[in-house]
Order: C-alpha cells, then structure tokens, then sequence
C-alpha cells in the first residue's frame, strides 16, 4: 500500500509539474530571439521528455527503458547549459525569466546543477525498470517545480 501511495504522489506531482512546464510553452516563444530562444527551445525540449516520460510512468505507453535513457541523456546535457543559457540581464521578451536568478544567482545554479545531477540518477535507474525510473522521474519533477517557483514569471489565468 506504501508503494502504492509514493506511486499515485508521484504521478500527481508529474502531472502538476506538466502544467506548469507545458502549458504555454509553444505561445511563449512567439518573438523570443538569440540567447532568450535558444534557452526557451532547451527548456520546452526538457518539457516535451517530462511529458514522454509522464506517459510511461502513467501507464498511459508502454516502459521503454531506451526511451527513458535517451530523454534523461538529453535533460543532463540541456541542464549542464542552462547558467550559461542566462547571461546577466537576458530579460528581452517574451522571456519568463525573474531578476531573481542573477540576484540569487547560486541558487539558480544550484537547482541547474542538481537537474543535471537527476537526471544522470535517471539515466541509470532506466536499466533498473519502471519504479526505479518513477522515483528518479518525481526528484526531477520536484527540482523542475522549485526552479520554476522562484525564477520563472507566475502564469496568467
């Protein structure tokens, strides 16, 4: 029953950090250009894997360990470049991005690093099989979620 109950939480913890990560995503590039696009483009590619990856852990495709190891690879590299994706100052429009991150500039490196960090967790938890992947997949959810809450503009509703 435990297991049931870390399960169904990290599920509902996905499927939360999918809206968050995805909703807005394709509209939110419109007009994004040089520094400002291209860590748009990385970030809703680490968003398009979070959503694969929800699917599989959902149940709604089937586990694919391959899958799962091309993603996290993917999500280690593009978190690797995310501090250098946010030269000081990088706040041209349509960007999401606070003020926040060059004011509490180790943090924001921090939440990068430990992305990267997860996601290397995941590519090797990928062998061991789809539980394994779940709670690999709900560290990275829960980093993603943070990040997001202290560096990234509140959607409008």
């Amino acid at each position: 029953m435990n297991k049931f109950k870390h399960a169904s939480f990290a599920i509902a913890f996905a499927v939360t950090v999918l809206a968050i990560f995805g909703t807005t995503v394709v509209f939110a590039h419109k007009g994004a250009k040089g520094i400002v696009m291209k860590r748009m483009m990385a970030m809703k590619s680490m968003g398009d894997g979070m959503k694969n990856l929800s699917q599989m852990v959902r149940g709604k495709t089937a586990f694919d360990a391959a899958k799962v190891t091309s993603i996290a690879k993917s999500m280690k590299q593009h978190a690797a470049k995310i501090p250098e994706q946010f030269p000081k100052g990088s706040l041209q429009k349509p960007t999401e991005a606070l003020p926040a991150i060059w004011e509490k500039w180790d943090d924001f490196k921090g939440h990068a690093d430990n992305l990267a960090e997860l996601a290397g967790e995941l590519e090797a938890a990928a062998a061991s099989g789809k539980a394994a992947s779940l709670a690999a997949f709900a560290k990275i959810g829960k980093t993603c979620s943070g990040c997001h809450q202290d560096f990234r503009m509140k959607k409008e509703k």
